[in-house]
């Protein structure tokens, strides 16, 4: 697949969520190299196969309970043991098959083409609280990326160097 077919397929599944968050009232934005390619390349960024988007936590977790769609699924960590990131895809399972050598989710999961759904969490206003938030997140950072440098090393599909690699990150 072409990296202007993926390009394509992603913008349907963009299509599916827009029409299902305004059916919905559910909020959410373009981000990360969407954004940037939207801007800068009026488009997609020319190597980029993947669309970014974020959502307020309510409406984050509306959409983990209320999407559904005959052609795409979503997936996250909150609907699936199966997988290992803290944000959500919604993935094309029918049409594509994409095979990566990150462990994003055990090999028991079909994943496909996707758009990237990120929380947007609150921030508290009062210095010390936010101090308190931002270090028990670095602390979960710190211990997901542990998480899935061993999946890396567990994963039999990935050669040593591509599971140091991960690992390190």
């Amino acid at each position: 697949m072409s990296l202007q077919d993926q390009h394509s397929c992603a913008l349907e599944i963009l299509k599916d969520i827009d029409a299902f968050c305004r059916k919905n009232g559910i909020r959410y934005s373009i981000a990360y190299g969407t954004l940037l390619g939207a801007v800068r390349h009026k488009g997609f960024i020319p190597w980029d196969d993947d669309i970014d988007l974020l959502m307020p936590r309510e409406d984050y977790d509306r959409f983990i309970a209320e999407y559904s769609s005959p052609r795409y699924k979503f997936l996250c960590r909150e609907n699936s043991e199966d997988v290992f990131i803290a944000f959500g895809r919604v993935v094309d399972i029918e049409k594509t098959r994409y095979v990566t050598s990150a462990p994003w989710h055990s090999r028991k999961v079909k994943s496909g083409i996707w758009v990237d759904i990120f929380p947007l969490d609150y921030v508290p206003d009062d210095f010390g609280l936010y101090r308190s938030v931002f270090n028990c997140f670095a602390s979960l950072l710190t211990q997901g990326r542990k998480c899935r440098g061993a999946h890396a090393w567990i994963a039999r599909e990935l050669p040593l160097k591509n599971s140091l690699k991960v690992w390190a990150h």
